[in-house]
């Protein structure tokens, strides 16, 4: 999500944006006030694609809240690459994706889909559908969880490019962390060692795999 909208979205939980000048909103978040167009335009594509809600009799703005009958919608962040990384990780929303409430019915907030490229998980075992990531598939991060268990399945950043890859801490025995592929076809994991953890960015832990249709 864009910085700005993310900061919009943060003041929108305390305060109704439409009782505020869009100055005194840039000023809030940090912004220039000489350019309150900019302030409209994020705020007009938070309403678009339902993040706040505008009541037009009483001029409010607020954060939209969730209803058990909502759909549920998750920002696109580009494509994961599931095989040899050839894809640059960019934090840039591509598009939303509504689910309904029964898909997901543990939704909260830090959630957000890539889209898997390649198939070097087309025999992961995800959730409790127990489903494999196969090329074109939604798949559903959770970004507020960034420290995985052995053997969860994760979207990691390593020198700027995206994997989904199943986690091994082999820590305690090899001093290593081994990022695996499960495949029908032979990719090599990647390896690394645990006084080089910095070199490498969990983003999250993989919750869910929407299936592409068939």
């Amino acid at each position: 999500m864009d910085p700005k909208q993310k900061k919009l979205l943060d003041l929108a939980d305390g305060v109704d944006l439409g009782k505020l000048t869009l100055r005194e909103i840039s000023t809030r978040i940090g912004l220039i006030p000489e350019k309150p167009q900019l302030i409209k335009h994020h705020i007009e594509q938070l309403i678009k694609n339902g993040f706040l809600e505008r009541d037009l009799l009483s001029s409010t703005i607020r954060k939209k809240k969730q209803r058990n009958n909502d759909f549920i919608v998750l920002p696109v962040l580009g494509s994961a690459n599931c095989g040899i990384a050839t894809l640059f990780a960019e934090e840039n929303i591509t598009g939303y994706v509504q689910v309904s409430p029964s898909t997901l019915p543990n939704a909260k907030k830090g959630l957000f889909i890539v889209k898997a490229k390649g198939d070097s998980m087309n025999r992961a075992r995800v959730g409790a559908e127990r489903l494999s990531i196969e090329d074109g598939d939604y798949v559903i991060v959770d970004s507020t969880k960034y420290a995985p268990k052995n053997k969860e399945y994760i979207l990691s950043v390593i020198n700027g490019l995206a994997n989904i890859k199943k986690y091994i801490d082999d820590r305690e025995k090899h001093c290593q962390i081994v990022l695996e592929s499960e495949s029908t076809k032979n990719y090599p994991p990647i390896f690394i060692h645990q006084g080089d953890s910095d070199i490498y960015k969990v983003c999250g832990i993989i919750v869910k795999v929407i299936k592409r249709p068939d």
